[in-house]
């Protein structure tokens, strides 16, 4: 994940049969006109140029598994290399006047009373859920415009009066804001809102379902099959039973995958 004095990749020798393996795949892809994404590239260029100011700059313990953070922009490149559209919601609103608009999002309950903003928002689609804690979304976000390229959840308001205000959802303060950033449309990505802790128990209830699935995979479908035991009945109760844990958890995804309305308050801070 780094590149030596000569401008090629360092480290191990698998990363210059990375480089290889990507420009065959490209290649490939090219001939047979399906979607390519380099994710490898992308990687490098941000590992590359956070080095420059802090040479310790890591997203990964052993040049093979990535913290959360590594895993982080490989989506971002695999993504944005398959043309995901960055688009969550945005909502706006003139202040003085009852006058709102909304993108993938609807706006209702407008109202304005002693220098308070309030309305109420659901949207239809949830802010990408970023990981949390140490060698979490923190360490790439300042060097690669993921959150931009990938969850535009903006909130606007425009027609403030100079100055900060805070920003209340559901009766709770998330943030404080300048009139500025409010006025050319604040992304809600990064902060601490109902919307994002959704979004975070989305994630876990995800990575839930995927563990269930990679322990029947891996601790009892393989060892069966290694075994010569796949039709036994032990073996089909002992997967039954993940399967139901599996069903289960994909209807609590649905729920969780959900927007909810919520209540936005504007209080000058």
């Amino acid at each position: 994940e780094e590149r030596n004095q000569e401008g090629q990749p360092a480290g191990s020798a698998y990363n210059h049969m990375l480089e290889k393996y990507s420009a065959v795949v490209k290649e490939v892809a090219m001939e047979t006109g399906v979607p390519f994404a380099d994710q490898f590239h992308p990687y490098l260029e941000v590992v590359d140029a956070a080095r420059k100011t802090n040479p310790g700059f890591r997203t990964m313990p052993d040049g093979v598994h990535p913290y959360p953070s590594g895993h982080l922009l490989m989506a971002w490149a695999i993504l944005k290399g398959l043309g995901a559209d960055s688009m969550v919601s945005t909502a706006t609103v003139e202040a003085g006047r009852q006058s709102t608009r909304a993108l993938r999002a609807s706006i209702t309950e407008h109202a304005e009373q002693n220098g308070v903003i309030a309305f109420t928002r659901e949207d239809t689609a949830l802010p990408w859920p970023l990981p949390q804690g140490m060698n979490g979304a923190d360490v790439v976000l300042p060097h690669a415009p993921i959150v931009n390229d990938l969850s535009r959840y903006l909130l606007t308001v425009t027609g403030l009066k100079d100055g900060r205000y805070d920003v209340v959802i559901d009766g709770a303060k998330c943030a404080t804001v300048s009139s500025a950033d409010l006025a050319a449309g604040w992304n809600l990505t990064t902060a601490d809102t109902p919307m994002t802790q959704q979004a975070q128990a989305l994630m876990a209830k995800v990575i839930e379902k995927n563990n269930v699935f990679f322990n029947r995979w891996r601790q009892v479908q393989v060892p069966a099959i290694v075994a010569g035991k796949a039709d036994d009945p032990d073996t089909k109760s002992k997967l039954d039973l993940l399967d139901q844990q599996i069903v289960a958890l994909e209807a609590e995804i649905e729920q969780l995958r959900k927007p909810k309305p919520h209540r936005f308050e504007i209080r000058p801070a």
